[in-house]
């Protein structure tokens, strides 16, 4: 086992804690990670005073899971994320190798079982999102 099994969560922790937030948006798999920091946070506190703010987890369901180029969650670890600091270049090729069904474009779909959707709709207001699934499925 190796010092980073220890070392990264109180890392981790460090950089919740540090902003003094009241939130954290996360993902339902990163849940834990909030609660982690705010143990450390409280036990801190306990023995000097009020330092940090005990952050709460904030969940937004429509995201709770953001789903990765291959429909599974979105992680570094499965290489299925497009990062926001990848060349353009690079975001081309991880978005043509987004799974997809085989009908023609102009056949009917059903949005919600579509990788590119499922990605795509976490960035459109309602009024889009509208629009985009009515284009799916006439």
């Amino acid at each position: 086992m190796s010092v980073g099994t220890f070392c990264y969560p109180i890392l981790q922790a460090a950089d919740i804690v540090l902003y003094d937030v009241d939130y954290v948006p996360v993902g339902k798999d990163q849940k834990q990670h909030i609660e982690y920091s705010r143990d450390i946070a409280e036990k801190f506190n306990r023995q000097y005073g009020d330092v940090f703010v005990l952050p709460e987890p904030l969940i937004v369901e429509e995201v709770a899971t953001v789903p990765g180029i291959d429909g599974r969650k979105m992680s570094k670890s499965y290489g299925n994320y497009l990062g926001l600091l990848d060349a353009p270049e690079v975001l081309k090729k991880k978005i043509k190798m987004i799974v997809t069904d085989a009908l023609p474009i102009e056949a009917s779909k059903d949005p919600d079982t579509c990788n590119v959707y499922n990605i795509l709709k976490l960035f459109l207001s309602p009024e889009e999102d509208a629009i985009v699934r009515k284009r799916y499925t006439d």
